[in-house]
């Protein structure tokens, strides 16, 4: 049978506690629409999400956030090797991270590798921009839904700041205030709301990227070894 669950890493988590409870092996494990199939549908039950989280955390918290990993890779498939990477850290009572003859195993690192560098590339690239408000505000399209592993780096950055990360292809933003809030958002366009000081900056900062540029040393190959294209639109110094 296939097992669904509402999106949420809680529904996931809390999903996997019923399977275990009840010593059911999935078919597979999704958030799509199979009502044409043999599935069931689990509600989300928060107190059992919570029950798994807290015992991993204690026992096995690398096992906890590699799956966090996977969950956040948005894989298609990462939910049944993520269960099967579960069941097998209860089974040896260990991380199995490096019991590479499983398959999903290996997925599992795959999956861990994929977002982490993902994550990292962005802490380096990542432009803010001053709102009116006084608030600062970044524009982002990840491959990988990496905002929740980029945030605490940022709040740690601005302690004393309001900031905004928006994730353009999966619509939703991280608002953070003293406080932490998700939100989703249809469209979102903040170029009217930039502070004059924010639009001096950008074009200063895009002249002097202009004019230190060397022509005869441009080489676009290697930017974009450095560089993947897919970050270069949300750079300031390579907006017109």
């Amino acid at each position: 049978m296939i097992y669904q669950y509402d999106g949420s890493f809680e529904g996931l988590m809390s999903l996997f506690y019923y399977l275990i409870r009840k010593k059911i092996i999935p078919q597979n494990i999704n958030n799509e629409d199979n009502s044409l199939l043999n599935s069931a549908f689990i509600s989300t039950d928060f107190e059992n999400s919570k029950k798994l989280i807290l015992y991993l955390k204690k026992n096995y918290p690398t096992v906890l956030e590699k799956i966090f990993y996977a969950f956040l890779s948005e894989i298609k498939g990462f939910e049944k090797s993520s269960f099967e990477f579960l069941i097998l850290t209860l089974s040896k009572k260990m991380d199995p991270s490096n019991l590479f003859s499983y398959t999903y195993v290996k997925d599992i690192n795959v999956y861990y590798k994929k977002v982490t560098n993902d994550a990292h590339r962005y802490l380096g690239l990542i432009r803010f921009k001053e709102l009116k408000d006084g608030t600062f505000f970044s524009s982002i399209k990840p491959i990988y839904n990496v905002i929740p592993l980029l945030t605490p780096h940022f709040i740690n950055r601005f302690k004393n700041e309001k900031f905004i990360l928006h994730d353009i292809k999966r619509r939703y933003i991280v608002m953070y205030d003293k406080k932490v809030e998700f939100m989703q958002v249809k469209n979102l366009n903040l170029s009217d709301e930039y502070h004059q000081n924010e639009i001096k900056f950008q074009n200063l900062w895009k002249t002097y990227h202009k004019y230190t540029a060397i022509e005869e040393r441009y080489n676009l190959k290697l930017q974009n070894k450095f560089i993947p294209n897919r970050f270069w639109k949300y750079l300031i110094e390579n907006r017109g």
